[in-house]
């Protein structure tokens, strides 16, 4: 059998086409799908899952703009994402954007006012305005950036705050659900049903393990920030 060129192509180059594109190459008079396509088809379709993975999926629209797009629009997209996906801020892209804002808020003002007091102003007038007004713009994006890290930063801290307060309620709930199991064990058979209804420990037990469970949550999503922070910085 003589190969198209298509299918010469997808067998050097080792193209991965999905199962329905392996199903109509096969229905139109090409060749049928070998395992290591069907096996390489089932990897492309396998859900992937993590902040990097939803970080790039909410970056594409932007990424493959045509024409590129702008510096300011790329750094606008990343910093939205990272904040939607509660990620560690990128205090250079922060600062592309935040310096650009602030810029262009505070040299409308101040042409305004120069063209005010001067209708006709130099080159060198507005060059000596221009970079005055850089000045300022950098000093006010750097402090904002670094507003927007101690707020991220702050955020981890008021998390675990509330960790520790977790942690304290449930040593509280399991002593109580030791000195009620005690309790319980020390009744006769005949007065068991009755301690059953009237002793704590089976309503203590549900929420001790909903508590536990929170712990739990809270742990681990203390642990992926941290691992975000450290690739981050």
């Amino acid at each position: 059998m003589q190969l198209t060129i298509d299918e010469r192509s997808a067998l050097t180059k080792r193209t991965t086409l999905n199962h329905s594109q392996l199903q109509q190459r096969a229905e139109n008079g090409g060749f049928a799908a070998s395992l290591d396509e069907l096996a390489r088809a089932d990897a492309a379709s396998t859900q992937k899952v993590g902040e990097d993975w939803w970080f790039a999926k909410l970056m594409a629209p932007v990424i493959n703009q045509v024409p590129p797009a702008e510096e300011y629009d790329l750094a606008k997209a990343e910093n939205e994402a990272r904040h939607t996906l509660k990620m560690r801020p990128n205090s250079d892209t922060l600062m592309t954007q935040y310096y650009e804002e602030i810029f262009d808020e505070l040299w409308a003002v101040a042409y305004d006012k120069l063209l005010k007091e001067n209708p006709e102003p130099t080159p060198m007038q507005v060059a000596a305005l221009r970079e005055q007004v850089e000045a300022q713009a950098t000093i006010m994006a750097q402090a904002k950036v670094d507003q927007a890290i101690a707020n991220w930063e702050a955020g981890i801290h008021s998390d675990l705050d509330e960790l520790t307060a977790d942690s304290d309620a449930l040593e509280q709930f399991e002593a109580q659900f030791e000195a009620s199991k005690r309790s319980a064990d020390n009744t006769d058979e005949g007065d068991a049903k009755k301690t059953e209804a009237e002793n704590p420990f089976h309503h203590t037990q549900r929420l001790l393990e909903e508590i536990q469970q929170s712990v739990t949550d809270k742990v681990e999503w203390k642990q992926t920030q941290a691992a975000l922070a450290s690739t981050s910085v």
